[in-house]
């Protein structure tokens, strides 16, 4: 094995939404914006929920997108009025070791006089600016997304697309992370072993994960492509895992 070091990507909307399934408490939160930023921060809750709420509208808009319902781009236009992105820093030396910001981003030293003064918030603090700032690269990237979805027709849709692979967790996720029961049932009905077999797939949910999409790519890893094989075979063979047990058992008593 190789000890050369993987730099990971800049971060992007889209990971974030699926990082934010594994939030289910503050510091899980906390480690993966130290991974982002590159340095341990201490926002607001404040400023956290700020966080946590824009991701859950853009996890909205994004199924609306979908789906295609009424966007409400009247939220993401007030959003950029208070952008001011850049290419930062010039000189990448003043970047923290490990830091994953795009280059495109905004400026945290603007944070502070272009805070929605409708939501009440004050910022100042370093911490607080600096998620601020993530918050709002997070839009801005999102909004470039959505801009390329209202100029593209059918065929041409941005590629980023749901996992279609399924699990069975009995963990619950994040709210901010899920979908209300009623768009989650639009999402399943995409699935078709899911309709195919309603009454006993009631504990099965889809991956909530959303990745680059490929014309052959339908799973954002091998382990759900895996874990959906398996669950597939149960939902259309009530016998197989059985089948499967007593070969396993008859295998390790040879």
């Amino acid at each position: 094995m190789s000890d050369t070091k993987v730099e990971k990507a800049a971060v992007n909307w889209f990971e974030a939404l699926n990082e934010q399934t594994g939030w289910s408490d503050q510091s899980k939160f906390l480690s993966w914006l130290t991974g982002v930023v590159g340095q341990q921060l201490q926002p607001s809750q404040a400023a956290q929920d700020r966080f946590a709420d824009t991701l859950k509208r853009i996890r909205m808009h994004l199924g609306n997108i979908h789906f295609g319902l009424p966007e409400d781009l009247a939220w993401l236009n007030r959003e950029l009025k208070v952008c001011r992105p850049g290419l930062y820093p010039l000189d990448v030396s003043t970047l923290p070791t490990g830091s994953r910001l795009p280059a495109f981003r905004i400026d945290p030293t603007c944070i502070q006089q272009n805070v929605d003064a409708g939501k009440k918030l004050k910022f100042g603090n370093h911490d607080d600016n600096t998620l601020e700032a993530l918050r709002l690269t997070l839009v801005l990237q999102f909004a470039a997304f959505v801009g390329s979805s209202l100029d593209a027709d059918d065929a041409e849709m941005p590629r980023v697309d749901r996992c279609r692979g399924l699990y069975r967790d009995d963990v619950a996720l994040p709210d901010a992370a899920v979908y209300p029961p009623i768009v989650e049932s639009q999402w399943r009905k995409e699935i078709e072993v899911l309709q195919e077999n309603e009454s006993s797939a009631n504990d099965v949910l889809r991956c909530e994960y959303f990745f680059l999409k490929t014309a052959k790519a339908r799973f954002c890893s091998d382990a759900c492509r895996f874990s959906t094989f398996q669950i597939m075979k149960q939902l259309q063979e009530p016998g197989y895992l059985a089948t499967k047990q007593k070969r396993y058992r008859l295998k390790t008593k040879k």
